[in-house]
C-alpha cells in the first residue's frame, strides 16, 4: 500500500507540470516505481512488476479530464460574453471576432467522426457532454445576433482596421523566433497611441463618451489581444544593437531562405554553395570572434550571441539539406553561370571607377535574363519540371538575380551622387 500511495503522489506531481516537462518526469516516475518495487522484492518473493503501460494510460486519462474541465471553463466564459454582447449594441465585426474564436475551438476539439469533444468523452463523459452543449449554445447566440447587428461608425471602422493590421503583424512576429526588440517597439508605439486616443475620449474609441456605440466591444477585444501578443513578442525578442542590425538581418534572411529550401521538393548543390558562400562572407567579417566591434578596444556591440546562434542554425540547415541536394539541369546551369559571372563583374565595378555606359550595359544583360524568365511564367529554365513545379536551381537563380539588381541599384546611386557633387 505504501508503494501505491507513493506512486499516486508522483502521478499527481507529474500532472501539475507543464506538458513540455512531462516526458522527463515520466521517466523519473517509472524509475521511482521500479525502485520501490525492487526494494519490496528484497523482503517479499514474487513482487509484482510495475505496469508502465497502465501508468501511462492513467496519466493520459487524467490529462483528458483536466482538458475537458479547461474547455468547459473557456466555453462558459464565451457564452457569458456573448450574452452580454447580445444585450448591447453590436456590429458584424463583433460577430466575426467571436465566430473566429469558436471556429478555432471547433477545429481543435472536433474529432474525425464529427463529434465535438469526442476524444474527451471516454475520460469524462459528463464534462464532454457539457462542452458540446455550451459550444452549440454559443453558436446559437451568434446566429441570433446576426439580424440585430448594426453598422460600425466610420471612425470606429478606422480604429478597428488599424488594430486588425497590428494583430496580423504581431502574430507573424511571434511566429518568427528570430525577431528583434527594435522591430517590436514601433508596433508597441502604435498600440500605445491608439490606447492614448481612447483614454483621451473618456475610454471610448470614438469621439465622445458613449461607450455603448456599436463596435466599441470588438475594438476593445482587438486592443487587448494586441497587447497580449505584444507581451509575448517582447519576451522572446532578441536585443540587437544598431551596429549589429545589418549582420543580423543578413543572417536571418539566409536562415529563412534555407528553411524554405527544406520545404521544397527540389534543391541543388548550387543552392547550398550559394548560401555557404554568403555565410562564409559574413563569418569572415568577425574579428577575434566579434561582429562589428573590436575586442582589444573593448568594443563589443550587444547581439553577438544571437548572431552566432543564427550562423550556427544556418550551417546546420545546410548540413541537413546536403544529403537531398540534386544536380541542376543543363539549361538552368547555363543561366546560373551567367548570373554568377554578372555578380563577379558587378562586384568589380563597385570597387573601381565605372561609366554610365558600363552600368547600362550590365542592366541590359540582367533585363534579358529577367525578360526570358517572365516569358516562361517566372521560371528561368524554358520548361517546368513535373506538375508545373520549378526545376532544381530556381531558388538560387532568383536569389542571384535579385542580388545583382541590388548591386546595380547601388551603382546607379553612386553615379548620381558623383554627378551631384560635380555640379
Amino acid at each position: 500500500m505504501a508503494n501505491a500511495d507513493a506512486a499516486d503522489a508522483v502521478e499527481e506531481a507529474l500532472l501539475s507540470l507543464p506538458p513540455n516537462r512531462r516526458h522527463i518526469s515520466f521517466r523519473f516516475t517509472v524509475e521511482f516505481s521500479i525502485k520501490m518495487s525492487s526494494q519490496t522484492a528484497d523482503h517479499a518473493e514474487g513482487a509484482r512488476e510495475v505496469d508502465t503501460a497502465g501508468l501511462s494510460k492513467r496519466l493520459e486519462s487524467k490529462r483528458d479530464i483536466l482538458q475537458a474541465r479547461s474547455l468547459a471553463n473557456v466555453l462558459v466564459v464565451l457564452r457569458r460574453r456573448l450574452g452580454e454582447l447580445d444585450k448591447a449594441p453590436h456590429t458584424h465585426e463583433d460577430l466575426q471576432h467571436f465566430r473566429k474564436v469558436l471556429d478555432d475551438i471547433d477545429a481543435r476539439w472536433r474529432d474525425a467522426e464529427g463529434t465535438f469533444a469526442g476524444r474527451l468523452a471516454s475520460a469524462d463523459p459528463k464534462t464532454a457532454s457539457l462542452c458540446s452543449r455550451l459550444f452549440n449554445e454559443c453558436y446559437d447566440l451568434l446566429e441570433g445576433m446576426q439580424h440585430t447587428a448594426a453598422e460600425m461608425p466610420a471612425e470606429l471602422k478606422d480604429v478597428h482596421r488599424r488594430l486588425v493590421a497590428l494583430e496580423v503583424q504581431l502574430a507573424r512576429m511571434q511566429a518568427d523566433p528570430d525577431h528583434t526588440l527594435a522591430e517590436v517597439l514601433p508596433l508597441q508605439q502604435q498600440l500605445d497611441e491608439i490606447d492614448a486616443e481612447r483614454l483621451s475620449k473618456g475610454g471610448s474609441f470614438a469621439s465622445g463618451t458613449d461607450d455603448g456605440l456599436p463596435g466599441e466591444h470588438v475594438c476593445g477585444e482587438a486592443l487587448n489581444h494586441c497587447y497580449e501578443l505584444l507581451a509575448g513578442c517582447v519576451r522572446s525578442a532578441e536585443d540587437i544593437s544598431p551596429e549589429m542590425k545589418d549582420v543580423y538581418d543578413r543572417l536571418r534572411a539566409a536562415k529563412n531562405a534555407l528553411r524554405k529550401l527544406m520545404g521544397k521538393r527540389h534543391h541543388t548543390v548550387e543552392d547550398l554553395q550559394h548560401w555557404q558562400g554568403v555565410l562564409e562572407g559574413i563569418d569572415a567579417e568577425r574579428v577575434d570572434g566579434v561582429f562589428c566591434g573590436n575586442l582589444e578596444e573593448g568594443i563589443v556591440p550587444h547581439g553577438q550571441a544571437a548572431a552566432s546562434k543564427l550562423l550556427d542554425d544556418c550551417y546546420d540547415l545546410i548540413e541537413k539539406l546536403t544529403d537531398t541536394a540534386e544536380n541542376m539541369p543543363p539549361d538552368m546551369r547555363t543561366i546560373f553561370v551567367q548570373l554568377e559571372q554578372h555578380r563577379h563583374d558587378l562586384e568589380g565595378m563597385l570597387r573601381r571607377q565605372r561609366t554610365l555606359a558600363e552600368v547600362k550595359a550590365m542592366q541590359e544583360k540582367l533585363d534579358a535574363i529577367d525578360d526570358e524568365r517572365q516569358a516562361h511564367a517566372g521560371i528561368f529554365a524554358q520548361r517546368a519540371s513535373e506538375q508545373g513545379r520549378a526545376p532544381p536551381g530556381q531558388a538560387v537563380c532568383s536569389a542571384l538575380l535579385n542580388h545583382n539588381y541590388r548591386m546595380l541599384h547601388d551603382l546607379y546611386a553612386d553615379l548620381a551622387a558623383l554627378e551631384a557633387a560635380e555640379q
